[in-house]
């Protein structure tokens, strides 16, 4: 029987994947067989991180089953997973497939601890993972953007039934006094809006010799085994191995793990404003509106929806609290997709400020489905994605939200689009293939894009990207009054 653990957090960047092979390593030194599960973009990234090497097979299971679709290397006695196919697959591949991956990563004897890290999956597969666990330890910085994400992580799974243990870690402390103020503010939304509170399982505080263990593809526990970071993880490793103490362990085996995770992925999704919501795979958008030098290995998805724009509203004015520091952008969308006459608020489309930009994208979806002979289909993705590089005639370097809207109609979706932009006076390019229009919209100081993208069979495509940034009183510009939800 093993102890499955997920780490997690609600942001990219916090250092989900350095604890998970310091901590693997720590169980071994325990005597313990422990293996990391990392998804495929993960597990590319590790190679640059640490000097790993291919292990031998390991005894399986069930030997008769053909081998190959699970990547297996070792480093230090840990042993490594990767399937070649990738998490956010698996809910539309075929039993056989599954039952290949799954017990190849199985081995005869078991793993005492299997570590779960998410970097790296799509937002669907890391909670299928959580709600599958009997321990979820959720990574946080001092940074209040992580610490709000973090929340709506956890909120996320207590709506879903979540019912294993939880733990909170601080990473990149200054000192070790901090983490206990971090976990105090933490736990005092949790309790406000969640009623509960999240237990502390440590801290690590940031080190120069770690970034340096980094450099020499290396772990710092390893390398250097006296540091204080280095016996702060020693400490987590006890307050795991605490947890449930005078119980029976909380262990399952691998294979009872990845059929949970399967229920989990394939059932509907609870976000808050009681909607259930599926995952729904984006189609590809055209490289004008989304082919930039954006990151998308590390972008968080933060939302998927499926549904009509009246439930969008719904939805989307639930959100706010449980975002934190990204409300405000989402505060101003809901007010503009709540303007019943969105379109007079726009003077002119030549070149839109910040806000122009929402409502521009607020006025296009509203009158796209209020033509509409039958009522049209809305999926909508948000992201945070980040910009590494200033380009000619793109966005400037930086954190961005990215709100992927996607309005399936019946019929005469373009010429529906062609009415609306002569209404908002907006050029209207036509550079693409097989009746396809394109237009781009951005601000003068290139820090707001707005894409659209009208293919066949009549498909309308909205991509913004907003900057992410701290709450602030940007909404007061939107009249108060059309917050009618």
């Amino acid at each position: 029987m093993t102890r499955i653990i997920t780490i997690t957090s609600g942001s990219t960047q916090v250092g989900k994947t350095q604890l998970a092979v310091n901590l693997a390593l720590e169980l071994v030194r325990r005597g313990r067989q422990a293996g990391v599960f990392q998804d495929a973009a993960a597990a590319r990234a590790l190679d640059g991180q640490l000097e790993l090497h291919q292990s031998a097979l390991p005894h399986r299971r069930a030997s008769d089953l053909p081998v190959g679709d699970v990547v297996r290397r070792g480093y230090q006695g840990v042993d490594f997973l990767t399937c070649r196919l990738r998490l956010e697959d698996w809910s539309h591949k075929d039993a056989d497939r599954l039952k290949t991956c799954i017990h190849d990563m199985d081995t005869h004897d078991g793993y005492d601890d299997l570590l779960i890290d998410s970097s790296g999956m799509e937002p669907l597969a890391i909670l299928g993972c959580c709600l599958a666990s009997t321990l979820v330890i959720v990574v946080v910085t001092p940074d209040a953007h992580s610490q709000a994400e973090a929340f709506a992580l956890l909120r996320i799974l207590r709506l879903n039934g979540f019912d294993g243990e939880l733990r909170v870690l601080v990473n990149r402390l200054q000192n070790a006094q901090q983490a206990g103020t971090v976990q105090y503010k933490l736990n005092e939304q949790i309790k406000e809006h969640l009623g509960f509170e999240i237990p502390l399982l440590g801290g690590l505080v940031e080190d120069e010799h770690v970034a340096a263990a980094e450099r020499a593809r290396q772990a710092f526990s390893s390398v250097y085994p006296d540091l204080d970071v280095a016996a702060m993880l020693v400490s987590i490793a006890d307050g795991i191995d605490a947890i449930g103490a005078g119980k029976a362990p909380a262990r399952q085996t691998v294979t009872r793990f990845w059929k949970t995770f399967l229920e989990k992925v394939r059932a509907p999704l609870q976000l808050p404003g009681r909607q259930f919501l599926a995952d729904v795979p984006e189609q590809a958008v055209h490289d004008r509106v989304e082919g930039r030098a954006e990151d998308t290995a590390s972008g968080t998805g933060l939302i998927q929806f499926d549904g009509s724009l009246a439930m969008l509203c719904d939805t989307l004015v639930a959100l706010p609290e449980t975002l934190g520091v990204l409300a405000q952008d989402m505060t101003d969308l809901v007010a503009a997709l709540a303007v019943e006459q969105a379109a007079r608020a726009v003077a002119d489309g030549d070149v839109c400020d910040e806000h122009q930009c929402l409502q521009l994208a607020a006025a296009i979806l509203n009158g796209v489905c209020k033509s509409a002979t039958q009522r049209e289909h809305i999926h909508l993705q948000v992201t945070e994605c980040r910009i590494h590089d200033d380009a000619d005639n793109w966005l400037h370097r930086g954190n961005y939200m990215r709100f992927a809207f996607r309005v399936s109609a019946q019929d005469n979706l373009m010429e529906r689009l062609k009415v609306i932009f002569a209404r908002l006076h907006l050029p209207l390019n036509e550079p693409g293939q097989d009746n396809e229009v394109l237009w781009e919209q951005m601000n003068p100081a290139r820090s707001v894009s707005l894409g659209v993208s009208v293919g066949l069979p009549n498909e309308l495509r909205l991509v913004l990207w907003v900057p992410v940034r701290q709450a602030s009183g940007a909404a007061q510009q939107t009249p108060a009054a059309v917050r009618r939800h």
